[in-house]
């Protein structure tokens, strides 16, 4: 079995594949010596060529320079539904949309534990063959769902009005929700309620991109305004990202994220 690890730290992907190789798997690394130009490419430019005959992708949490992942994920998890992701991270991490992506975490090893890392390895990609078990992999419990019923209908209506009531914040540093008692802020306490909801509206997968382009240019606005308030944590940073940068036709890359 083939395993590529990709890593900012050449010791890391040294360690790792030591001991892995001891276990008989055949291992390889890619070096992310440049986080954001290697993040900002496509696909193609990146890790394609790596990928290729590749039975596993392991790959770190941050890529260092305050850049993560995540978007890396996306692509490839877009790309390679059926491709086992084991993402190794470096310490705390209570990200929960990697489990919409189908990715299993583990620890780095340390010299406490390393063990166990290879069986600790094992464990987690029978849990990826697990979860992309199935004639559609991870996504077979999504579409799965036979026709749009009523319970869905509803849903996409009260993401569609939450999404024109947030895009005011353009405009206005409070507006009127549907509950009178907690409107949506860029500040206060109901700012992080603000962005929770906003955030789903952008990576549920209900809004289409020809639901949300209509507000792109508000939206925008508003996550300037966030920005200015502080208020961009690493949970919305991905869908303030994307929203920045205004590609609707990568909507598919962020759903899923939140």
């Amino acid at each position: 079995m083939r395993i590529l690890i990709v890593d900012d730290s050449a010791l890391w992907i040294k360690h790792g594949k030591t001991l892995l190789e001891q276990a008989g798997y055949e291992v390889t690394g890619l070096v992310v010596s440049d986080p954001k130009q290697f993040t900002s490419k496509s696909l193609s430019e990146s890790v394609a060529d790596a990928i290729k005959g590749v039975d596993v992708l392991m790959i770190d949490k941050d890529f260092g320079e305050a850049v993560t992942s995540t978007r890396l994920i996306c692509v490839v998890r877009h790309n390679f539904p059926k491709l086992p992701i084991v993402r190794w991270t470096g310490g705390y991490d209570d990200k929960p949309y990697m489990n919409y992506l189908g990715v299993t975490n583990i620890e780095k090893p340390t010299k406490k534990d390393e063990a166990k890392f290879v069986e600790i390895f094992n464990e987690a990609l029978d849990k990826q063959k697990l979860i992309l078990s199935g004639a559609m992999g991870i996504f077979a419990v999504l579409d799965e769902t036979v026709e749009p019923d009523k319970y869905a209908a509803e849903n996409k209506a009260r993401q569609l009005k939450q999404i024109a009531q947030i895009a005011q914040l353009a405009n206005k540093d409070t507006v009127d929700s549907d509950d009178w008692r907690y409107p949506w802020t860029i500040t206060g306490e109901r700012a992080d309620m603000t962005k929770h909801e906003f955030g789903h509206c952008i990576c549920d997968g209900i809004l289409t991109a020809e639901d949300i382009r209509p507000h792109l240019s508000a939206l925008q606005k508003v996550i300037g305004k966030f920005e200015g308030a502080g208020k961009i944590d690493e949970r919305f940073k991905i869908c303030a990202e994307f929203i920045k940068t205004g590609n609707l036709d990568e909507l598919e890359l962020v759903r899923r994220c939140y």
